[in-house]
């Protein structure tokens, strides 16, 4: 443990769907993702630095430094144990991520905060290793969600990798990474951070409703299917940020009208969908949060 919750909500968690498509109705019994690192937290608190160290070794192909996301991948005011689940995700996108050749040291705070603070040439080695983006998969409906989910596992050798939270299954707000599923047993199959005895050579079982947060990260680049809003636009990142996470709309599939008038009814379309967005995000932390208390 331990991944904290109440957390600020993100506008730009992007939609699966929409970044992927909708997913197939049929998988293969296994995802085939490969056996990976299995690390062992032991009484650190860095849980979500070892779940995003997973992933980053299913989308880079090698190790990378739990314990340098552990630092970097929060605000200057949180110095505190733990990291913010989603924020952590950000922070990654935002920052990249180290190799663990590059910085082997395994510390909690407030020890990890000096070290990565007095170590900055360590950013641009990060920006070399930085995913592209994250996708929300909690669809309230089930099935939904858990083709996506199987879509974005089957997607490993692609550049895609799942993490996920849970409280229900830990008894403590804890982060894994997804590597598989088990339709027998209604599970999904995770690679914990606590060594190699944990469960079958540090992989177990999850219940599918057992899980609380989980996203989807993904290194592909995403090309916008606007014709008329080219990479180079000033507006281009922003653009992309809010048609993924399903707050805007081309006037087709092709064409955004970057230079089209908005108008009032528009414009209180647009606020609504993000101001919706933040609310279920937030009702979703306020469960979560009732659930570990």
């Amino acid at each position: 443990m331990k991944a904290v919750n109440n957390e600020s909500v993100s506008t730009r968690l992007y939609s699966y769907t929409k970044v992927f498509g909708e997913p197939p109705k049929e998988f293969p019994e296994s995802s085939g993702i490969p056996k990976l690192t299995v690390y062992d937290q032991k009484k650190t608190l860095m849980c979500v630095g070892y779940g995003l160290a997973t992933a980053l070794e299913i989308l880079f192909g090698k190790q990378f430094s739990a314990a340098w996301g552990y630092g970097m991948y929060r605000d200057k005011a949180h110095k505190g144990q733990g990291l913010y689940f989603i924020k952590a995700i950000d922070y990654l996108c935002k920052l990249g991520a180290v190799p663990l050749a590059d910085f082997g040291a395994v510390e909690d705070v407030p020890k990890i905060l000096e070290l990565v603070e007095n170590h900055p040439e360590l950013l641009e080695i990060a920006s070399k290793h930085k995913p592209s983006g994250y996708c929300n998969l909690n669809y309230a409906n089930k099935d939904l969600k858990d083709r996506c989910i199987k879509d974005a596992l089957s997607r490993w050798n692609e550049g895609v990798a799942v993490v996920a939270t849970s409280y229900k299954h830990f008894g403590y707000n804890h982060c894994i990474a997804i590597v598989d599923w088990n339709d027998k047993t209604d599970s999904y199959v995770f690679q914990n951070s606590e060594g190699l005895d944990y469960g079958t050579d540090g992989r177990s079982e999850i219940p599918k409703d057992e899980i609380g947060e989980i996203c989807a990260i993904f290194t592909k680049p995403y090309v916008l299917p606007f014709k008329d809003v080219p990479e180079d636009d000033y507006g281009y990142k922003s653009i992309k940020n809010l048609f993924l996470a399903e707050i805007i709309n081309g006037v087709s599939d092709t064409e955004f009208n970057p230079d089209g008038y908005v108008t009032r009814r528009d414009m209180t379309i647009i606020i609504d969908r993000a101001l919706s967005k933040v609310d279920k995000q937030a009702a979703r932390n306020i469960l979560l949060q009732y659930e570990s208390e």
